[in-house]
Order: C-alpha cells, then structure tokens, then sequence
C-alpha cells in the first residue's frame, strides 16, 4: 500500500505539471507504470473511467461512418468495440487494396530507414536504440532485424493519409476509448529474419505496451505473414487482468506464458498482405522472430489522453485531400498533439 500511495503521489504532481505545460515529467511516466503493475491494471481502468466522463466523445462519430472498412453502421462500430474489449482485439474482413499495398511496398523499398542497434552487452533494462544513418532495407544485406520509417516521412504519402484522416478507424477508437480519441502514435517498420538477435529490443518476446492510460493500435500487414515470417502473436484477454507471478513490468519468455494461459490462449494473428486488425496491446503480445521472408506493417495508435511518452511533432504535408483537411479541421484535438501546421 505503501509503494501505491508513494507512486500515486508522484504521478499526481506529475499530471498537474502536465495539465499546466503539457509535458509529461519522467518520473510522472515511470509512476504511471509501477502503479499499472502495482494494481493489475486498476489505476489504469479508474483514470480511463473519469477521463471519458471529464472528455466526452464527439456526437458526428457516433453516425454511421464510410471509409478504408467500407461501410459501417453506428451498431456495428458498437459490435466490434465490444469484441475488442472481450478478446483484446479483432480482425477486419475488409482488407487494404492491392493498388494501395502494393503503392506503400513501392515507397517501403526506395525510402531509406533508420535500424535497429543491437547491444554487445545486455542488462536488465531493454534499452532501444536505431541507428544514427539511414538505409535503403536491402532484403539480400540484412544488417539488423528492425527498420523504421520515421513519422514524417509516412504522413507525407498521400496513401497513408487517407488512413491518418479515416473516419471508420477513428469512429472505432471512439467506441472503444469511450471518450474523444487522440492520435498518438503513427509507425512503420520491416521485419527481417536475424538469427533471433535483439529479441527483447525488436518487441520479439512477449510484453505489454503502456505509453498511455488507454489506447488501441491498428495494424496493417503490407506483406503475406504466415507462421514463419513473424506474425504479431498475442494473449487472447489478457488486457483484463495478468496472472500476479508475470505482471511485472519486463520482457517475458514464452515459456512463462505458457505457465500461465492455455494453448488456445496464445495466438498467431495470420494474414495475406492487407489485412487490418485493431488491437489493444496492453494485453500481452509480441512479434514472433522470423525464420524466413520479410515482414512490413503499418500502425496507428489513438489513446484517451496525451499523457505519456513525447514524441516528436510533425509538419502536416500541403498535400492532403480536401476531406482529409476537413478531418483536421473537424477533430483538432485528435490530430493537434503530434501533427502541426506550417
């Protein structure tokens, strides 16, 4: 009780300084993540509750919506959040176009990239660290497991775009958050096979994500992904509640999680090239190394309140569609915390 109220103290000082400069302090961020532990998730459902209260959700997404997973009723927005919040994720039977897939492999394959460094010498701490130069990703000279794009570079395709400014995924954050969504988070990497090197540092072994209170990520696969070439693996419910033995804040093995769920539990998320799914990845989850191939997936994040890990703003391109801007225009407070205006 001790260790709570310590933590809560220091997370409490924290908030208020962000509510003020809209800085998250450090220690305000480590606070938010022992009390996560330290109350199996409960501090984290008691924040999420106030919040939607205090935010409320946008009346125009609560319609039916039209966009990259066609046409959905309000009901069926409604239906899906629900699934979500039952198994921690669900999988689109609407896929990303093939002119759109293979555009985004087009862009993946000519734009250089930053890799994944891998440490001589680990310690407790997985600490990640990308290279300072930039590459192309050369499939016939692989040199690190791990290849990320940079933000900037992705909300500068106007493919991406029309996924950053869709209305469907962002009505589906809405449902699930249950207060007004806040776009975070937007990412892009390949995957390659690397003798199953810098595991713990490429999210390959399994690990819950805590940037925020609350937030769903969406993902696309750009490429086939099959049970060689690293599907996204994850524990069915686990974003409820952990066994007490593994709700510690590290990487784990996959022996200890077959310890504490059953077979039926632990997942491999397949699909052809274009699949989208929507994932809460508080629950347990990694990226299954890769035996052979290749694998590129796209992201977006959405959470119910900023607090949390700064990430650099980035320039919204002139580009955009007119519907797009009119995205931006109609939801600020969804898109104004990581993209800005020139």
């Amino acid at each position: 009780m001790i260790s709570i109220l310590k933590s809560f103290w220091h997370f409490l000082k924290a908030f208020v300084y962000y509510k003020l400069k809209g800085i998250t302090p450090s220690t305000g961020f480590h606070a938010m993540r022992r009390l996560f532990v330290l109350t199996n998730g409960r501090f984290n459902n008691w924040f999420s509750f106030f919040n939607a209260i205090f935010v409320g959700k946008y009346s125009q997404l609560k319609k039916d919506q039209s966009g990259v997973l066609g046409h959905l009723s309000n009901q069926e927005i409604k239906n899906i959040a629900l699934k979500i919040k039952k198994d921690g994720y669900y999988i689109f039977d609407t896929k990303l176009d093939d002119t759109s897939v293979e555009s985004l492999l087009k862009f993946a394959e000519n734009t250089p990239v930053k890799y994944l460094q891998i440490p001589e010498e680990r310690d407790e701490v997985t600490r990640v660290k990308f290279s300072d130069e930039s590459v192309i990703y050369n499939r016939d000279h692989i040199i690190a497991p791990k290849y990320v794009f940079s933000m900037q570079q992705l909300i500068n395709q106007p493919m991406l775009q029309k996924l950053i400014f869709d209305p469907t995924l962002l009505a589906i954050a809405q449902s699930y958050l249950k207060s007004k969504p806040i776009l975070d988070l937007i990412a892009m990497w390949w995957s390659a096979p690397f003798d199953e090197k810098g595991t713990a540092e490429a999210a390959q072994m399994y690990h819950f994500d805590l940037d925020r209170f609350k937030f769903l990520k969406f993902f696309f696969y750009l490429t086939d992904v099959d049970s060689d070439t690293g599907p996204f693996c994850y524990v069915k419910s686990s974003h409820h509640k952990l066994p007490t033995a593994i709700c510690k804040d590290r990487r784990l093995t996959d022996e200890e999680i077959k310890q504490h769920y059953s077979q039926e539990h632990i997942l491999e998320l397949l699909g052809k090239k274009g699949t989208i799914m929507a994932v809460d990845t508080r629950g347990l989850h990694k990226g299954k190394p890769l035996l052979k191939g290749e694998r590129l997936i796209f992201q977006l994040e959405f959470c119910n309140n900023y607090f949390g890990v700064e990430y650099p703003k980035v320039a919204l391109p002139h580009t955009l569609e007119s519907s797009q801007k009119n995205m931006f225009t109609e939801f600020p407070e969804v898109y104004s915390k990581i993209l800005t205006q020139n």
